[in-house]
């Protein structure tokens, strides 16, 4: 058991796994993480080409992988998505190509070859799944999605390189809404491109030139749809805004500018009219309340130094079950957590006092460096102890 530092709540330490004693255990560069209807916990482990899965009660029922190019064999497993069966979806990347499991990891087929033509890839990223279970895969290097159905067959291509409507330069953000339409961050074209459920280009979001005027971009980056109103929430990376548009795509208003952000990476609205903001380059989070066409600044959450309440390199931002905030905050190698108030109630990770050294380690509750975060129903928190390789269990409630 730890105690949180300079908090009245203690937080109680549940499980780790990745220990380097227990090879069975032990993650090498865990990338990713996905959750199924049951409440299983799917984990990525790179480095050690494999996935594992992880019961609520935080040990591991199972484990596929290992070096190579057989069924159940990957190289550099990147993405993964658990679709509308509970089947899993694996990026083999260094493959070229994905696997497809059922929830006892059986393997199912698998599709692609490396290349640049129809089920071929260079370099398979991340998996979306829409309503009808079909699969949206970034084929980044390619820039291009390519979508396929439930067994694996393919579709169709979306996108090809170039500056028209419907191409796309080295894509990265993606979502799809609740109409089933795509919404990709043509990161390099400094716009966003929306195709319908078919894959045909039905509209295009900015002119395409980088600016700063309500429908340009430079380099947008993460895309986000609230839950409540679908609204889209764009962060305008290099332009240092936030910027949200209506389910209808029309402009309502930009937060932010370079005296305020630097850099911002992630946008997260919660769907009861508060957005937070990773201001990665101010080593902060910002909370925002909407207020009419407008969003009013409503906490400063951190910022470069390693004080209780200031970070360094905050890296991703997780809401519970319950409304409560989590924050990683990489370089202070510690979780913070917030109430909805913007209160901290909880640490995990610790430090010796207000500007004081770091404490970082291997020992449980302690962190090196984390990074991802993901809830479960249960009430748990699941964290990506980065150089550690290794997840860290916690409760949400201490």
């Amino acid at each position: 058991m730890f105690a949180s530092v300079g908090s009245a709540s203690a937080v109680k330490y549940v499980k780790s796994w990745g220990s380097e004693l227990d090879t069975s255990k032990l993650l090498r560069t865990p990338v990713a993480m996905a959750r199924d209807a049951k409440g299983f916990l799917y984990v990525v482990d790179m480095g050690n080409n494999r996935i594992l899965k992880i019961d609520k009660n935080g040990e591991v029922v199972d484990a596929i992988g290992t070096l190579g190019e057989g069924p159940g064999q990957f190289n550099m497993p990147f993405g993964i998505a658990v679709d509308k069966e509970g089947n899993i979806l694996v990026a083999d990347t260094a493959n070229y190509r994905i696997q497809k499991f059922n929830e006892e990891f059986q393997f199912i087929k698998s599709w692609g070859t490396k290349g640049k033509g129809s089920e071929q890839f260079s370099f398979p990223r991340e998996i979306a799944v829409d309503s009808d279970n079909n699969y949206y895969i970034t084929d980044e290097y390619n820039h291009r999605i390519q979508k396929y159905s439930p067994d694996g067959q393919y579709i169709q291509t979306i996108g090809s390189y170039g500056k028209a409507n419907g191409e796309v330069a080295l894509p990265q953000g993606i979502a799809i809404n609740k109409q089933d339409e795509v919404y990709i961050a043509d990161t390099y074209n400094n716009r966003i491109q929306v195709f319908d459920k078919k894959g045909e280009f039905q509209r295009v979001i900015g002119t395409g030139i980088a600016g700063l005027g309500p429908y340009q971009f430079y380099h947008p980056r993460g895309i986000n749809f609230d839950s409540t109103s679908g609204s889209l929430y764009v962060a305008d990376t290099y332009n240092n805004r936030i910027m949200k548009f209506t389910n209808k795509d029309q402009f309502l208003y930009t937060v932010g500018n370079f005296f305020q952000f630097v850099y911002p990476n992630q946008v997260f609205p919660d769907g009861k009219g508060n957005i937070y903001i990773t201001d990665t380059g101010n080593n902060r989070v910002l909370l925002y309340n909407e207020v009419g066409l407008t969003a009013v600044m409503k906490k400063t959450i951190g910022n470069e130094r390693n004080g209780n309440t200031q970070y360094a390199g905050p890296y991703d931002v997780e809401r519970g079950t319950n409304g409560n905030v989590f924050v990683s905050d990489s370089f202070n190698h510690r979780i913070l957590k917030y109430d909805i108030s913007g209160k901290i109630v909880a640490k995990w990770g610790s430090l010796f006092g207000t500007g004081g050294p770091l404490r970082f380690g291997s020992l449980p509750g302690q962190f090196f460096v984390p990074r991802q975060i993901a809830t479960d129903r249960y009430n748990n928190v699941y964290v990506s102890d980065s150089v550690n390789h290794r997840i860290q269990k916690l409760p949400i409630q201490g």
